[in-house]
């Protein structure tokens, strides 16, 4: 199946169609048709995210659940990124229409789509049902680690626009797609810092340090420095502050405070 982008107008959904609290529209048409609480469900399963610098495409493939009280079919399947429309490949599953499906899903996302997107991006499957009524959802993920939070998706550098873009989860597990200005933490080597210090934090759990920093790691100032100094000053033990090595270089600073910033 090729993989297609789409634009979608609201001349698509009738006047008379409402929106519903989850995010759903139902028209007059099939009135609550699908709009009853836990009629509509759209999961992944511990979805594989795939970047391809070749293609220049940002996505993943999964395990696709769904479970609607209408019964549909996996062709009519779209993910929605704010106002553009994917279609999916499905590389497992049933053409039939049924209110049930397990499929096996991949979704190629282009990056030259995300060059006019914010930061946070609302990510939705949508299904049209009839002339009427459609289902469109957010879609949770992570389901065998539901209480998993704040997990994400492999990083897209774009050098060009300075951006780097990843599908993340949010404390509510349903999914986005972020899109942000490159940060100094993005780097390989500061990532393998990152899970160092999560594994010696599992290690040594008692010895929990106390870390400071600005915004992306890259200034020493406001408030965090003040307190940042004080609590030095008072004679604290394990207090860190967390900079960037750049911009700790062009710091006037005593080297009271200079031996306790993290790198």
């Amino acid at each position: 199946m090729v993989n297609e982008t789409e634009k979608h107008t609201s001349d698509s959904i009738e006047d008379d169609t409402s929106l519903d609290e989850d995010g759903s529209v139902s028209g007059d048409a099939n009135p609550g048709t699908p709009g009853k609480k836990g009629a509509k469900r759209f999961r992944f399963l511990m979805p594989f995210f795939h970047n391809s610098k070749k293609r220049k495409t940002i996505g993943f493939t999964s395990i696709f659940l769904t479970k609607t009280n209408l019964p549909i079919a996996l062709e009519d399947l779209r993910f929605t990124i704010n106002d553009q429309y994917f279609k999916p490949e499905i590389l497992v599953g049933s053409g039939k229409y049924k209110k049930r499906h397990v499929c096996l899903i991949r979704l190629r996302v282009p990056v030259s789509s995300l060059h006019d997107m914010s930061i946070h991006n609302s990510f939705n499957a949508f299904i049209q049902i009839d002339e009427d009524t459609h289902i469109n959802r957010p879609v949770t993920y992570n389901v065998v680690l539901r209480y998993y939070v704040a997990a994400h998706g492999r990083f897209y550098f774009d050098k060009d626009a300075g951006t780097t873009a990843f599908f993340r989860q949010t404390v509510g597990r349903s999914i986005k797609l972020t899109v942000r200005h490159q940060n100094h933490t993005d780097s390989l080597g500061a990532n393998l810092k990152l899970y160092l210090a999560w594994i010696l934090s599992v290690l040594y759990p008692f010895r929990k340090p106390i870390l400071f920093f600005e915004k992306n790691a890259s200034k020493f100032e406001e408030s965090a420095s003040e307190v940042f100094k004080y609590m030095i000053n008072q004679g604290k033990q394990r207090i860190f502050y967390v900079i960037a090595r750049d911009s700790a270089a062009t710091l006037n600073i005593d080297d009271k405070y200079r031996k306790h910033f993290i790198y």
